[in-house]
């Protein structure tokens, strides 16, 4: 509210909305309010917009929020927070093109949506009480950088100049500079134009390395509400929502770019599959359950590492092991429908 009261207003706006819908009791739903989103998406979007803010206050608000309305999560409202961990950029075979390259190759252009750092639990404290110093401490690094960069071009420039460079010493005096012939003219002008194109890439480099960091901290914000999801007594209900996307976070991140980012897909996706033992999806029907493991094994078709492999195999465990629907599952068996597309599967690799 101190900081962009428009936006904060704009946001209190559409939570009373949603606040409206929440409690008052409808005889009929109109047709017309048929396309309009639920309230508990419109507030799961703004919990979202707030992870985005670099305050400590609004990650707070933001975990205590979605708590609160946790009990009434619904397919959709988890898939706008998954949609944020699901690498872009995938085409049309989502399952597995963005698994074979594990490099920084394609990161560049796979993140385009989020923000902010994240700290450790027992920062979190600290962060907030000294973040006017860091803000203050990031402005001095900046001017100091821009300083280096503007004297490694003059540099640059000079060395491409030659000859034709003025010293500093010699810009008093009245001397004549060296006549260029139209040859040299043009090998300067080549020269100069390659130390403005470098100039010019080196920028671009640097500003999606700082959105590539500002991605990846806003993931490791997301993963915080899919970890509340995941501990909640809803978890059962969500665990086919929230598999794969967790999976192809764990299996993109790079733990060399960011180790932090890995290492919390990769506990979330043990938690989830040690979690998901014994629950049962009241949600989602068979033929769901059946779409995702098909993505699974098409996934795994694509996998070259044998730990990514592994994970893969783990997360179709996970799938085929739990309940559905009014389904009571009191043996180990697989339900036939499995049985026979894991069949298909083997006769497909064999031959």
């Amino acid at each position: 509210m101190l900081t962009d009261f428009k936006t904060s207003t704009d946001l209190l706006k559409d939570v009373y909305i949603c606040y409206e819908r929440a409690t008052k009791e409808k005889k009929k739903k109109k047709k017309d309010d048929e396309d309009e989103p639920h309230w508990v998406e419109v507030v799961t979007e703004v919990l979202l917009s707030l992870l985005l803010l670099q305050s400590h206050l609004g990650r707070v608000i933001t975990t205590t929020v979605f708590k609160a309305i946790l009990g009434h999560m619904t397919p959709t409202a988890v898939g706008l927070i998954t949609d944020v961990l699901i690498p872009k950029k995938v085409g049309a075979d989502d399952a597995g093109g963005v698994l074979v390259d594990t490099g920084a190759g394609g990161d560049e252009d796979d993140d385009e949506n989020e923000l902010e750092d994240v700290d450790d639990t027992s920062g979190e404290d600290e962060a907030e009480n000294s973040n006017e110093e860091d803000m203050e401490a990031d402005e001095d690094d900046d001017e100091e950088e821009e300083e280096e960069v503007d004297e490694t071009f003059r540099k640059s420039v000079k060395e491409a100049l030659g000859k034709a460079a003025a010293d500093k010493e010699d810009e008093s005096e009245e001397e004549e500079l060296p006549d260029l012939s139209d040859s040299e003219m043009f090998q300067l002008d080549d020269m100069l134009a390659e130390v403005f194109r470098q100039k010019k890439l080196a920028g671009g480099k640097k500003a999606r390395q700082e959105k590539k960091k500002e991605t990846d901290n806003f993931r490791i914000r997301v993963l915080d509400l899919v970890e509340t999801v995941i501990k909640s007594e809803r978890c059962g209900d969500f665990v086919i929502d929230l598999l794969k996307p967790v999976l192809l976070l764990m299996l993109k991140t790079n733990p060399v770019e960011n180790q932090v980012l890995c290492d919390k897909s990769k506990s979330l996706f043990a938690l989830l599959r040690s979690k998901a033992k014994g629950q049962k999806d009241s949600i989602h029907s068979e033929d769901y359950h059946k779409n995702v493991l098909i993505e699974l094994i098409e996934l795994a078709q694509s996998v070259v590492d044998s730990n990514h492999l592994q994970a893969v195999a783990a997360a179709c465990f996970t799938v085929m092991n739990l309940s559905c629907g009014d389904i009571n599952k009191t043996s180990p068996a697989l339900p036939f429908h499995y049985v026979d597309l894991l069949r298909e599967t083997l006769h497909n690799v064999i031959k």
